[in-house]
């Protein structure tokens, strides 16, 4: 498996409105609904670098990389035999998953918050969260690692029912204050690969 993360707040907005282009005639329509325009700038760079990535890794063409959003919101290739995709973005941060195998991946720049217990308490994860407490875990980290795992889990089990896996595994990492996670259906060996900003491989 390997996982991309770039930088996209250095983009100009002329560069951007070339990269859309590339863009499917179902994503654009997503696009246009879209009203904040950071959220478009998220949409467009991580859909643009999402094909780059996979241009690069499959050998084909960007205009022939065909992805399909469900509705759940996750991402597929059209031909799964390919290989699966889990995007995420925060705080002008991509990430990019691609592997064999279903897979879902969360990012979240882990600013402070004033109600961590509270939420913990709303997604179900507070017996989870004192086992993290009880292993060193600052409640900070303790809290993103359940949220991303949320997450990723939600992203991976979109794209594949739960009567085709056994189990579950996720994969952390905490850098920059950003939170990653990953989930598969087989224990995985990850490549991480953090690249320059994306306006420098347009």
């Amino acid at each position: 498996m390997k996982v991309f993360v770039s930088d996209i707040s250095q983009i100009l907005p002329e560069r951007l409105s070339q990269i859309t282009d590339v863009l499917s005639d179902a994503e654009k329509k997503r696009l246009e609904n879209m009203i904040s325009v950071k959220r478009q700038h998220e949409f467009i760079c991580g859909h643009f670098l999402l094909r780059k990535v996979l241009s690069e890794e499959l050998q084909k063409p960007l205009n022939e990389i065909e992805i399909n959003t469900l509705s759940s919101g996750a991402l597929v290739l059209s031909d799964t035999s390919l290989g699966y995709i889990s995007l995420s973005h925060s705080n002008n941060q991509v990430a990019i998953a691609f592997c064999p195998d279903p897979v879902g991946l969360d990012m979240e720049w882990m600013q402070q918050k004033d109600n961590y217990n509270a939420i913990l308490e709303q997604i179900d994860a507070v017996k989870d969260a004192g086992q993290l407490l009880s292993q060193g875990y600052g409640l900070q980290e303790t809290f993103f690692r359940l949220w991303t795992r949320r997450e990723a889990y939600y992203k991976m089990s979109s794209v594949c029912e739960q009567s085709t896996f056994e189990k579950t595994f996720f994969h952390y990492l905490n850098q920059n204050n950003f939170m990653f996670c990953v989930s598969s259906t087989r224990v995985q060996q990850i490549e991480w690969k953090f690249m320059k900003s994306i306006d420098k491989i347009l």
